[in-house]
């Protein structure tokens, strides 16, 4: 069982919608429960090595980075807010932020990670101007 967040994404070429793919053509059965902010997946297959196949094609697809430059909380303020937005339009990665904790969590593939992160990098560096 896989218990996280999982990105809300649409596209073709959506990691997550390519993992459940890639599990329901090895055979396992996949169940997908959310409740509140907690999504668990729960994947089921007669043999363990298809079903740890599937737990990495999942942690592949809902991986993550953290954004933690200096200065980051200049995106918790309506300005940094517009450009974390911008951020995920232009870059396709999902950008999660949590005000409370003051975190922001990037999904996506790699590429789109690593783009969100110097969008967001230099957004940073930019509000700091102001």
């Amino acid at each position: 069982t896989v218990v996280g967040d999982v990105p809300a994404q649409g596209a073709e070429d959506d990691p997550w919608e390519q993992a459940m793919e890639q599990c329901q053509r090895l055979g396992a059965k996949v169940v997908v429960t959310c409740k509140g902010d907690m999504t668990t997946v729960r994947i089921e297959h007669e043999r363990v090595e298809m079903v740890e196949a599937c737990r990495l094609q999942l942690a592949y697809a809902t991986a993550f980075d953290v954004f933690t430059e200096d200065g980051k909380d200049l995106l918790f303020l309506p300005p940094g807010a517009r450009q974390m937005q911008e951020a995920q339009r232009a870059t396709r990665a999902y950008i999660h932020w949590d005000k409370a904790s003051r975190t922001v969590r990037i999904f996506g593939k790699e590429c789109e990670r690593q783009n969100a992160i110097a969008f967001l990098s230099q957004a940073v560096r930019d509000l700091a101007r102001l």
